[in-house]
């Protein structure tokens, strides 16, 4: 019986299929602690999750949804943001939050 040559079938599949994805950032539990860490997280978080993706909101926003203070939503943002989890687009006057699609826990 032949042997099983695994790297011409990784190249047969990748010449009819494409390459493969790009894995995903791997998620540890310290990970999963930063953005889950307190009752604010996931306020911040049901709120974002549960609204239309088309939908943007500001911190102050977010903060009465939630109810919660406006300077801890911000700041929770904030720490979302730097994991990729929330996307933050800038206008003149203030910042517009959303869930992050691309992130592997917003899927």
């Amino acid at each position: 019986m032949d042997e099983i040559d695994w790297t011409e079938i990784d190249r047969e599949l990748e010449a009819v299929l494409g390459p493969p994805p790009a894995p995903l950032p791997a998620l540890t539990e310290r990970s999963l602690d930063q953005i889950l860490g307190t009752r604010t997280h996931v306020r911040v978080l049901r709120v974002l999750a549960g609204l239309d993706r088309a939908i943007n909101l500001t911190a102050r926003d977010v903060a009465r949804r939630g109810g919660a203070s406006h300077a801890r939503v911000l700041q929770v943002l904030r720490e979302l943001s730097s994991v990729d989890v929330v996307k933050a687009a800038w206008t003149p006057t203030h910042a517009i939050y959303r869930l992050e699609d691309e992130h592997p826990l917003t899927a």
